[in-house]
């Protein structure tokens, strides 16, 4: 008899640990998007020119770059309505190495969207329609190195930025 209420109780305690146990809540969906941007060739607006790039947002240490890209992935802030990032392009010619830094400014809207328990909220972005007060891109003005990219020399196509699947900017050198 002893044996058996021994059994029991050691059966409802594993039973009880084995009930307790979760599934692993990984997030496999994709959440906040980064603003594609893409550049071109200003000469022949539908090849693509790959540049060498380094950039940055004020204030943070954390720096990225791409190298003989065409395509680059700039996130924007999810707790305010600007984000500003500091582009460094890099041209080498035959009279050296050449650098400039451009500022962009996005000004946006945010959406915060619940996704699941694994994932949390996404937060999606709205560009701001162009205004005379203020546009969806900025570029303030030209340090005193002078614009590389070109103030009328980018199009916006996609305003709002749900997903990474498609370029939002072009931007013509």
């Amino acid at each position: 008899m002893k044996r058996l209420i021994v059994s029991i109780v050691l059966l409802l305690i594993i039973s009880t640990y084995l009930l307790s146990c979760e599934k692993d809540d990984i997030c496999v969906t994709p959440t906040t998007p980064s603003i594609v941007i893409e550049f071109y060739q200003k000469d022949s607006p539908t090849l693509p020119k790959n540049v060498d790039v380094k950039f940055y947002v004020l204030g943070s240490t954390k720096t990225d770059s791409i190298t003989n890209k065409a395509t680059m992935k700039l996130p924007l802030k999810v707790d305010a309505n600007t984000t500003q990032w500091y582009l460094t392009y890099k041209q080498i010619t035959g009279a050296g190495t050449f650098m400039n830094t451009d500022i962009l400014e996005f000004n946006y809207q945010t959406k915060n969207t619940y996704v699941s328990r694994a994932c949390g909220f996404k937060t999606t972005f709205t560009l701001d329609p162009d205004t005379e007060e203020k546009n969806a891109i900025d570029i303030p003005g030209p340090g005193k190195d002078g614009l590389w990219i070109p103030v009328s020399g980018f199009d916006v196509l996609k305003y709002n930025i749900e997903d990474e699947n498609e370029a939002h900017i072009k931007i013509y050198l």
